[in-house]
C-alpha cells in the first residue's frame, strides 16, 4: 500500500506490504464551519459559563490577551481579529490591550513570525511581547500547589484587569489536551512552575496514560494556576484533518475547554484493533524541533508493542531545541538514571528535566528509528534513535528488526492517537 502523509510544509511517500498493514488512522473529517466570522461572534456571545466575552471588558482599564506561538496551528490570523473587535465593541481600547503571546519556554518569536502569525494589521496596531519565562523580574510568585508546582506567572498577566486567551484543543503529552488553561501554565509561566509541571508529567508510568486524559493532576494543577492567575475566558477553536476550524468554544476556562474536548476527541482519537510491531507517524505540524516532536511520539508509542519500532518521521528544522541544549546530553540514560540526576540537582533545566523523564519511558517501552531532514545523525544517536538516511531504509531497519510477519500501523500525523482497548 502506498502512503503520502503530510511532512513540514510537503509530503512523504513510502510503501507498506499489504501483508504486514495492522492498520493506518488519521484525523477524523468534520465538517469545517461554513461562516467561520458568524461561529466566532456566535460563540462570544454565548459563551460556557460566563457573559458575552465583550461585557467582561466592561469596566476594565488594562487587558490581556494570551496567544499561542508558531509551534501551534491556531488560525490566529482568522479569529484574534474577531475576538479583538469584540472586546472593543463595549469601549475597550486598542491601546489598553496588550497582546502576549505564551510562548512557554520556547524561543522568542521574531517581528516577522509575529506578522505571520498573527497578521499584519494586528502586528502593526496593537502592543505585542514575547513572554520570558526566565526574567524573574517580570513574574509573580502565587504559592504553591498540592502537586508542588509553584504559581510563578507572567506580572502583567497578574496586574492586568481582564486576562482572556486564544488557542487551539488537540493532544497533549504531558497535560492531556493542549488549549484551555495551558495558556496560563505553561504558556506565560517562570521556568521552576514550566519544570515541575514538566517533572510530574514525567513520573506518572506509564506516560502514555497522560495522553488525551481530560482528568489528571497535571491538568487540574493547571486549572487551579490559571484561575489564581486571573484568567477569565477562552476562545478555543478545535480544526480538522485539513486544518480547518470544525468548532469554536468560548467562556469559563474550564466549561468550554471541556466542551471543545468532547469534539476534539472525534478528530484526534482513534480506535485501533490491535498493537503494532511497526509503527510510522510523521509528527506533522509539532516538527519545528524534537521539543515539539517529542510530544507525537509518545502518541505513537501507545500504539506499539513492548519491544516493537517506531519509526519517526520529523523535519525539525531548529533541531533538538534552541532554548533545551541539556536534552542530548542526558537522552540515552534510562529513566532511574534521570530521576536521580533530578532529585541530586544535577540537572538544572526542569523543564527539560522533565521531558527527558518522559523520552527515557519511551526509548524502554520500543526501539525508535528516525529519518530527519533537520536532526544530524549525530544528534539523532545524541537521543538514543537509529539514523535512517531515508525513509525506505527506516522501513528496511524496522522490519529486519521485527522479522517478515511484523504488524504495521501508520499514524497519519503527529496529532492522531491510537486509542486501543488496554487503554
Amino acid at each position: 500500500m502506498h502512503f503520502t502523509i503530510p511532512y513540514a510544509n510537503e509530503h512523504i511517500e513510502f510503501d507498506v506490504p499489504d501483508r504486514n498493514l495492522g492498520f493506518f488512522v488519521h484525523r477524523n473529517h468534520l465538517p469545517a464551519t461554513e461562516n467561520l466570522r458568524t461561529v466566532i461572534i456566535d460563540a462570544m456571545k454565548r459563551p460556557y459559563g460566563t457573559p458575552p466575552i465583550s461585557k467582561l471588558t466592561i469596566g476594565k482599564d488594562r487587558i490581556v490577551v494570551l496567544v499561542d506561538d508558531i509551534t501551534r496551528p491556531t488560525p490566529l490570523k482568522k479569529v484574534l481579529p474577531m475576538v479583538l473587535d469584540e472586546l472593543r465593541t463595549e469601549g475597550a481600547k486598542t491601546d489598553k490591550i496588550k497582546i502576549i503571546i505564551g510562548l512557554g519556554t520556547h524561543r522568542p518569536m521574531s517581528e516577522t513570525e509575529i506578522k505571520q502569525h498573527l497578521g499584519d494589521q494586528i502586528a502593526e496596531n496593537y502592543e505585542i511581547a514575547n513572554h520570558n519565562y526566565k526574567d524573574d523580574t517580570k513574574l509573580v510568585n502565587l504559592g504553591t500547589t498540592e502537586l508542588g508546582i509553584p504559581a510563578i506567572v507572567n506580572r502583567e498577566v497578574i496586574d492586568a484587569d481582564l486576562v482572556l486567551s486564544v488557542g487551539n484543543v488537540v493532544p497533549h503529552n504531558a497535560a492531556g489536551w493542549g488549549g484551555g488553561a495551558k495558556m496560563i501554565l505553561p504558556g506565560v509561566s517562570g521556568e521552576e512552575s514550566v519544570g515541575m509541571l514538566h517533572i510530574a508529567a514525567g513520573k506518572v508510568r506509564p506516560v502514555g496514560d497522560l495522553v488525551a486524559t481530560l482528568d489528571n493532576p497535571m491538568r487540574r494543577d493547571i486549572n487551579i494556576i490559571a484561575k489564581k492567575a486571573g484568567l477569565a475566558a477562552i476562545v478555543n477553536t478545535v480544526l480538522n484533518d485539513e486544518d480547518e476550524t470544525v468548532r469554536v468554544v468560548t467562556g469559563d476556562p474550564e466549561q468550554a475547554f471541556t466542551e471543545g474536548v468532547r469534539t476534539a476527541r472525534n478528530v484526534f482519537c482513534q480506535d485501533i484493533s490491535e498493537l503494532a510491531d511497526i509503527i510510522i507517524f510523521s509528527t506533522y505540524p509539532a516538527d519545528i524541533d524534537y521539543w515539539q516532536a517529542m510530544k507525537a511520539l509518545d502518541f505513537a508509542h501507545v500504539g506499539v508493542k513492548k519491544g516493537g519500532t517506531i519509526i519517526l518521521l520529523t523535519p525539525c528544522p531548529e533541531r533538538i531545541s534552541p532554548t533545551h541544549t541539556v536534552l542530548n546530553q542526558y537522552a540515552t540514560k534510562g529513566y532511574t538514571e534521570i530521576l536521580e540526576a533530578i532529585e541530586k540537582k544535577e540537572i538544572k533545566d526542569l523543564p527539560a528535566a522533565g521531558s527527558l523523564l518522559m523520552h527515557s519511558q519511551i526509548r524502554e517501552h520500543a526501539n525508535i528509528i528516525c529519518y530527519s531532514t533537520g536532526l544530524t545523525e549525530d544528534d539523532t544517536r545524541s537521543l538514543g534513535f537509529d539514523w535512517a538516511p531515508t525513509v525506505e531504509d527506516a522501513i528496511h531497519k524496522a522490519m529486519h528488526r521485527q522479522g517478515d510477519h511484523a504488524r504495521i500501523g501508520v499514524l497519519e500525523c503527529g496529532e492522531v492517537v491510537p486509542v486501543h482497548d488496554r487503554r
